[in-house]
C-alpha cells in the first residue's frame, strides 16, 4: 500500500494493532482546533480520493495491464518510479497525481528511491541514513540503537579527520 494512501484510510486488517488516520478524524481535529474551513473538509476529500485512487484504481490498472501483456512477474520487480513510467509508456498515466499531496509524497518517495539504490536502498519507512548508508531498520526504530548509531558515526568522522 503506498504510504500516501495509510494517512487517509483506516486499514486495521494490516496489523490489528496499528490504527491509521482517517479523512473524518483529520476533519473532527481540525474543527477542535478550529478549523472550519469548508476548503479544509474539501481539500482533505479530494486528496483522499487521490489517495483511493493511487492505492487501488491505479494498482489495479497495472495489474490487469501487466497480465494481459504477460508482464506480471516484472511488474512485480518494479520500484515505485519504474512502475509508473512502465504505466505512463503503457497508458496508465499519473495525471490523477498532478497538482495533490499525494503526489508530492509520491514524487518525494521516487526520489529517495532513485537517490538511495543498491544495498542501501529506500523501501520503507524509517529509513534513515547517516554519512549515506541506511541504518539497518530494527535500530532506526530504537532510541539507545539510534543515538549509538549516530554517536559512533560522529565518532568515525572525527577519526577520518584526524587522519
Amino acid at each position: 500500500m503506498a504510504p500516501a494512501a495509510k494517512l487517509f484510510k483506516n486499514l486495521p486488517e494490516d496489523d490489528e494493532d496499528t490504527e491509521y488516520i482517517s479523512a473524518g478524524d483529520l476533519q473532527k481535529w481540525g474543527k477542535e482546533v478550529g478549523i472550519n474551513d469548508r476548503e479544509f473538509s474539501a481539500l482533505l476529500e479530494s486528496e483522499r480520493e487521490v489517495a483511493y485512487w493511487f492505492d487501488d484504481e491505479c494498482v489495479q490498472l497495472l495489474v490487469m495491464l501487466a497480465a494481459e501483456l504477460g508482464e506480471v512477474d516484472e511488474l512485480f520487480e518494479m520500484s515505485n518510479p519504474e512502475m509508473m513510467a512502465w504505466g505512463d509508456e503503457n497508458g496508465v498515466d499519473g495525471a490523477e497525481l498532478d497538482g495533490t499531496y499525494v503526489g508530492e509524497v509520491v514524487a518525494a518517495t521516487n526520489d529517495a528511491i532513485d537517490r538511495y539504490p543498491g544495498k542501501d536502498r529506500f523501501e520503507d519507512t524509517p529509513s534513515i541514513y547517516i554519512n549515506g548508508s541506511k541504518i539497518d531498520n530494527n535500530d532506526a526504530l530504537s532510541p539507545k540503537k539510534l543515538k549509538e548509531a549516530i554517536k559512533d558515526a560522529a565518532s568515525e568522522a572525527a577519526d577520518y579527520a584526524g587522519t
